[in-house]
């Protein structure tokens, strides 16, 4: 036995890892949720239909290709756990490893939502809330998708230039007003992004204010560019 695999076995017997949501040890081949709690996850499959919920949030606003959300989110169910250890107690690794699970999701052969994405584009923090949490959590997730799919993750194009307060408490017309005009493209995304299809990716969907705000911005500096929008999470106000 090599001493890497010695060293790993004896780690996960003295400290043995345990799924998120149910606390259970965790398989050799299982990641942060056993399979148990990852099968029973809320998914939407909005993928596979067009005009769903989370599209409806776009009418009227801006023109997206498609739009999904992966899971369903309420308080009391378990992708708040999710949430919670991505976006506050620093779950990098939980957080790439939902991009990847988003992947396996949205790539099914029968109706292959990324089929067609040029680039995956995160939604961006503000310098200071980067500088406080040390990372972004929607860039994870997107770095996720990225590496099962191959697709391209640019995560300087679209930055956020007002460091504003958070949605967390907001009602659905404070959220809007709250990022009103906080985005802009930078000069390399007129280049790169000309009459290209770009995935939005962020982690969790309420009113959808952030990201028709990001999705604003980008189609007012490249209105050749084409539009789809995923999240991780799709929560209802």
């Amino acid at each position: 036995m090599r001493l890497p695999s010695l060293f790993n076995d004896l780690s996960n017997l003295l400290f043995p890892r345990k799924c998120l949501i149910c606390q259970g040890r965790l398989n050799p081949s299982e990641e942060h949720l056993c399979l148990n709690c990852l099968s029973q996850l809320p998914r939407t499959l909005y993928h596979k239909r067009r005009g769903n919920e989370m599209e409806q949030h776009f009418y009227g606003s801006i023109p997206v290709e498609r739009a999904t959300s992966y899971l369903f989110y309420t308080p009391e169910s378990p992708v708040h756990h999710i949430l919670h250890a991505i976006k506050y107690y620093g779950a990098k690794k939980l957080a790439i490893y939902m991009g990847h699970c988003m992947s396996t999701h949205l790539s099914e052969k029968e109706d292959n939502f990324l089929d067609g994405i040029d680039f995956i584009i995160p939604v961006p923090l503000s310098k200071e809330r980067m500088r406080k949490r040390g990372y972004n959590q929607s860039q994870l997730l997107a770095e996720g998708l990225g590496q099962s799919t191959g697709i391209p993750v640019l995560s300087d194009l679209l930055i956020r230039t007002v460091d504003n307060p958070t949605q967390t408490h907001l009602n659905r017309r404070e959220r809007w007003e709250n990022v009103q005009g906080i985005f802009k493209t930078t000069t390399q995304a007129h280049a790169l992004l000309q009459g290209k299809h770009i995935l939005l990716i962020d982690d969790v969907a309420t009113t959808g204010a952030t990201l028709s705000n990001c999705a604003q911005a980008i189609l007012k500096d490249i209105p050749n560019c084409r539009l789809s929008i995923a999240t991780l999470a799709l929560a209802s106000m």
